[in-house]
């Protein structure tokens, strides 16, 4: 089985117990990046969300746009069709697409995940 494979990992296997390790893909992973190394900053969210399994919607940041819709254009001959998806606008298409119902977000810094948070339904109670 490749090393990308979502086969399940065997973490413990003895009489008592069997403990396996299951990656499930997410679906549809949105993914909005900074204008910094707009490249490298979508290399890091693309590889891990395709070798988990999912397809992604990458929207690079409006400033800097070229070099990410390049790399999507790169991407199709590489990826079956509809798996590496890239998407350019504004700051309103980054809240749309945070916005949508069932949506789980993470951003690493507070300033630049801001705009598009505010449109982030609230976290369930503990």
């Amino acid at each position: 089985m490749p090393p990308w494979s979502l086969a399940p990992e065997v973490l413990r296997d003895t009489p008592q117990q069997r403990v396996e390790l299951r990656r499930r893909p997410l679906g549809v992973v949105g993914a909005i990046t900074a204008w910094n190394y707009p490249v490298l900053l979508a290399m890091w969210k693309i590889v891990p969300a395709v070798l988990a399994g999912n397809t992604v919607v990458l929207k690079p940041s409006p400033h800097t746009p070229v070099a990410t819709l390049r790399l999507g254009e790169l991407a199709q001959d590489v990826f079956p069709r509809g798996v590496v998806n890239v998407v350019s606008g504004g700051n309103e298409l980054g809240a749309w697409m945070t916005g949508a119902p069932g949506h789980r977000a993470r951003s690493p810094s507070p300033a630049p995940g801001r705009p598009a948070s505010a449109s982030w339904p609230a976290p369930p109670a503990t």
